[in-house]
Protein backbone atom coordinates (compact mmCIF):
# COMPACT_ATOMS: atom_id res chain seq x y z
CA UNK A 1 0.00 0.00 0.00
CA UNK A 2 2.66 2.56 0.89
CA UNK A 3 4.33 2.09 -2.69
CA UNK A 4 1.26 1.71 -4.60
CA UNK A 5 -0.23 5.17 -3.08
CA UNK A 6 2.95 7.26 -3.31
CA UNK A 7 4.40 5.64 -6.70
CA UNK A 8 1.80 3.88 -8.97
CA UNK A 9 -2.03 4.56 -7.62
CA UNK A 10 -1.14 8.25 -6.38
CA UNK A 11 -4.62 9.46 -3.79
CA UNK A 12 -5.23 11.94 -2.13
CA UNK A 13 -6.32 9.82 0.97
CA UNK A 14 -3.45 7.71 3.32
CA UNK A 15 -4.01 4.52 3.48
CA UNK A 16 -6.37 3.65 -0.30
CA UNK A 17 -5.48 1.04 -2.16
CA UNK A 18 -6.48 2.58 -5.54
CA UNK A 19 -8.69 0.86 -8.59
CA UNK A 20 -5.44 1.31 -10.67
CA UNK A 21 -3.73 -1.26 -8.11
CA UNK A 22 -6.63 -3.71 -7.95
CA UNK A 23 -6.85 -3.98 -11.50
CA UNK A 24 -3.24 -4.80 -11.19
CA UNK A 25 -4.09 -7.46 -7.91
CA UNK A 26 -7.37 -8.82 -10.01
CA UNK A 27 -5.29 -9.54 -12.88
CA UNK A 28 -2.59 -11.30 -11.52
CA UNK A 29 -5.18 -13.60 -9.80
CA UNK A 30 -6.54 -14.26 -13.14
CA UNK A 31 -3.86 -15.56 -14.23
CA UNK A 32 -3.01 -17.99 -11.14
CA UNK A 33 -6.40 -18.91 -11.45
CA UNK A 34 -7.50 -17.13 -8.17
CA UNK A 35 -10.86 -15.77 -7.71
CA UNK A 36 -11.23 -14.62 -4.30
CA UNK A 37 -10.05 -12.10 -2.49
CA UNK A 38 -10.19 -10.87 1.16
CA UNK A 39 -9.02 -7.30 1.88
CA UNK A 40 -6.81 -5.71 4.33
CA UNK A 41 -8.58 -4.79 7.61
CA UNK A 42 -6.11 -2.53 9.42
CA UNK A 43 -6.67 0.61 10.71
CA UNK A 44 -3.82 2.11 8.59
CA UNK A 45 -5.82 0.89 5.19
CA UNK A 46 -9.01 2.57 3.70
CA UNK A 47 -12.00 -0.17 4.18
CA UNK A 48 -12.19 -2.20 0.64
CA UNK A 49 -15.80 -0.94 0.65
CA UNK A 50 -14.96 2.58 1.03
CA UNK A 51 -13.34 2.71 -1.98
CA UNK A 52 -14.65 4.09 -4.74
CA UNK A 53 -15.32 1.80 -7.48
CA UNK A 54 -13.64 -1.23 -5.40
CA UNK A 55 -16.49 -3.38 -5.59
CA UNK A 56 -17.04 -3.24 -9.63
CA UNK A 57 -13.71 -3.40 -9.93
CA UNK A 58 -13.58 -6.80 -8.57
CA UNK A 59 -17.07 -7.89 -10.25
CA UNK A 60 -15.55 -7.10 -13.76
CA UNK A 61 -12.58 -8.97 -13.17
CA UNK A 62 -14.74 -11.90 -11.57
CA UNK A 63 -13.38 -11.79 -8.14
CA UNK A 64 -15.42 -12.79 -4.93
CA UNK A 65 -15.04 -10.54 -1.79
CA UNK A 66 -14.99 -12.04 1.48
CA UNK A 67 -13.90 -11.44 5.07
CA UNK A 68 -13.21 -13.70 8.08
CA UNK A 69 -14.21 -14.63 11.57
CA UNK A 70 -12.50 -10.54 13.08
CA UNK A 71 -14.28 -9.25 10.39
CA UNK A 72 -17.88 -11.03 9.75
CA UNK A 73 -19.94 -10.30 7.14
CA UNK A 74 -18.19 -8.13 4.86
CA UNK A 75 -17.32 -5.17 7.73
CA UNK A 76 -14.06 -4.21 8.46
CA UNK A 77 -14.53 -3.53 12.54
CA UNK A 78 -10.90 -1.95 12.41
CA UNK A 79 -11.72 0.86 9.86
CA UNK A 80 -15.41 1.00 10.16
CA UNK A 81 -17.30 -0.08 13.38
CA UNK A 82 -17.25 3.77 15.34
CA UNK A 83 -17.52 3.17 18.98
CA UNK A 84 -18.58 6.71 19.55
CA UNK A 85 -21.65 6.71 17.19
CA UNK A 86 -22.29 2.42 17.84
CA UNK A 87 -21.34 1.96 21.32
CA UNK A 88 -18.78 -1.04 22.10
CA UNK A 89 -17.86 -3.49 19.76
CA UNK A 90 -19.32 -6.55 21.91
CA UNK A 91 -22.13 -8.90 20.79
CA UNK A 92 -23.29 -9.82 24.13
CA UNK A 93 -23.65 -6.11 25.83
CA UNK A 94 -24.71 -4.42 22.31
CA UNK A 95 -25.75 -7.20 19.55
CA UNK A 96 -29.00 -4.78 18.36
CA UNK A 97 -26.30 -2.18 16.84
CA UNK A 98 -23.68 -5.00 15.90
CA UNK A 99 -26.42 -6.94 13.62
CA UNK A 100 -27.61 -3.24 12.30
CA UNK A 101 -24.19 -2.66 11.32
CA UNK A 102 -23.85 -6.15 9.34
CA UNK A 103 -27.20 -5.59 7.82
CA UNK A 104 -25.99 -2.41 6.33
CA UNK A 105 -23.74 -3.57 4.55
CA UNK A 106 -26.03 -6.48 3.17
CA UNK A 107 -28.41 -4.76 2.20
CA UNK A 108 -25.68 -1.96 0.42
CA UNK A 109 -23.86 -5.94 -1.50
CA UNK A 110 -26.49 -8.70 -1.00
CA UNK A 111 -27.08 -8.72 -4.37
CA UNK A 112 -24.26 -9.65 -5.64
CA UNK A 113 -21.40 -12.82 -5.16
CA UNK A 114 -19.79 -12.70 -2.05
CA UNK A 115 -18.46 -15.14 0.41
CA UNK A 116 -19.89 -14.22 4.17
CA UNK A 117 -19.16 -15.56 7.67
CA UNK A 118 -20.93 -14.96 10.98
CA UNK A 119 -18.29 -16.00 13.42
CA UNK A 120 -16.87 -13.48 15.32
CA UNK A 121 -13.97 -12.66 17.12
CA UNK A 122 -12.60 -8.97 19.14
CA UNK A 123 -11.72 -6.17 16.93
CA UNK A 124 -8.00 -7.16 15.77
CA UNK A 125 -8.55 -10.61 16.10
CA UNK A 126 -8.32 -9.89 20.18
CA UNK A 127 -10.71 -12.07 22.13
CA UNK A 128 -14.46 -11.35 22.75
CA UNK A 129 -15.27 -8.59 25.33
CA UNK A 130 -16.76 -9.92 28.76
CA UNK A 131 -19.93 -8.07 30.05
Amino acid sequence: MPWSTKNYDLTKRAGEIGIRTYSKIFELMMRLRANTLWPAMHECTVPFHFVKGARETAEKYGIIIGTSHCEPMLRNSAGEWNDQLNGPYNFVTNSSNVIHYWKERLLEVGQKENIYTVGMRGRHDGRMVER
